[in-house]
């Protein structure tokens, strides 16, 4: 979390700005390897939201068939899970959002790379 800057005016304390408070960041790894016709699961944190996520979706590309993602907001987390059931490399970009409300909402993204062999 940033740091606050703190005005006085007439001896009482006024907030004027944070600095340096970070933002929606998605951590997860950007290239995995599975087998088709095997369980996968990917799991992806929501780090540094300053505001409630409001959701994940796949904004660019495709999962590959038998897979899905999942978002769970209560644990700031989500995850891609399923059974792939076709081999190939399979390009995803991944999004999430924040709400605005004491904070102006964030979005943040991340390029995905999934190989399933057979």
């Amino acid at each position: 979390m940033g740091a606050f800057r703190v005005a006085r005016l007439f001896g009482a304390s006024l907030l004027l700005a944070s600095v340096g408070c970070a933002s929606l960041e998605i951590r997860m790894p950007r290239h995995v390897a599975l087998r088709a016709g095997e369980p996968a699961e990917i799991v992806g944190i929501l780090a540094d939201a300053r505001t409630p996520v409001g959701g994940v979706d796949v904004a660019e590309g495709g999962l590959p068939p038998g897979l899905a993602l999942e978002f769970v907001r209560e644990a700031h987390e989500f995850a891609v899970r399923g059974v792939p059931s076709e081999a190939g490399r399979y390009e995803v970009t991944i999004s999430a959002w924040s709400y605005g409300t004491n904070f102006p909402g964030d979005t943040a993204t991340i390029r995905l790379v999934i190989e399933v062999a057979e």
